[in-house]
């Protein structure tokens, strides 16, 4: 039996023209994916949300 969460929270750790994508746990996080940029970091003006998103309750970047 699979029990799904409508609730999951998503980390962006930027690095080195690195983006690490992690999902988190409640006793941890778990990398999903990397993207290497095309860009440079600090160029990136916009985030896409594709899926059967319904609402985004916070979203929140810190870059330093």
């Amino acid at each position: 039996m699979m029990l799904t969460r409508s609730f999951f929270e998503l980390e962006f750790a930027f690095q080195d023209g690195i983006i690490d994508v992690y999902k988190i746990y409640d006793g941890g996080h778990n990398r999903i994916t990397t993207y290497m940029t095309e860009i440079d970091i600090s160029e990136i003006k916009a985030l896409q949300v594709w899926g059967d998103v319904q609402k985004i309750k916070e979203l929140t970047f810190c870059y330093a």
